[in-house]
């Protein structure tokens, strides 16, 4: 690691005398340790450079190569974190993605089944209308011949009666002699008829 010496005196002491980091971010020896710092001039902080200073500040004293391998080995990590949950995504999507597909399939294959089934209830309606229509022709052309016909029918009727009043003769009532009780010239009841008596 680099020896880092006194930025007044300029010396390297290593494991010489105590060196001071002020917070300024410039180090002097004891020595040289002022109120002010000699190189910003602004009043001094300071805390001895040695293995229990904090850790955010002792960090500034090891070696970058170091932080660089951390760094990279920081880097390869969350770049193999990155890679794991890319490939988690990846693989979550494309499930859906095909279930999405299945069931997009399975929606034009039932469209294409409505369709198909409304198409043949038209075909049926068409028919039905044809049927109905060609019913309501028969319907109506034979109201019209039944009105036609019906005065030929009343003519036809009337002529039929009066030949019939002109052909017919009252039916004369005349009495047998068995509706009249009379059997052998005598009457049922045991007295003489006079008509066959008086032969």
């Amino acid at each position: 690691m680099f020896q880092f010496p006194c930025n007044k005196c300029f010396d390297k002491y290593g494991n010489g005398p105590q060196l001071y980091l002020s917070r300024c971010g410039h180090i002097f020896c004891k020595k040289c340790l002022e109120s002010n710092c000699e190189i910003c001039s602004r009043p001094i902080k300071s805390i001895p450079i040695s293995a229990k200073m904090p850790r955010e500040v002792a960090e500034y004293f090891i070696d970058p190569m170091k932080h660089h391998q951390k760094f990279m080995q920081v880097a390869k990590f969350q770049r193999e974190q990155q890679r794991i949950y890319a490939q988690h995504y990846i693989r979550v999507h494309k499930d859906k993605r095909k279930k999405q597909e299945e069931q997009m399939r399975g929606f034009d294959k039932l469209e294409r089944s409505l369709k198909d089934e409304l198409e043949e209830e038209r075909e049926k309606i068409r028919k039905y209308r044809e049927q109905l229509a060609c019913y309501e022709r028969r319907m109506e052309n034979g109201y019209h011949e039944q009105q036609s016909l019906q005065p030929r029918l009343l003519f036809n009727n009337s002529v039929s009666n009066s030949s019939r009043g002109t052909k017919s003769r009252p039916r004369s009532t005349t009495l047998s002699s068995s509706s009249m009780g009379v059997k052998d010239g005598f009457v049922e009841s045991g007295k003489k008829n006079p008509k066959y008596y008086m032969k």
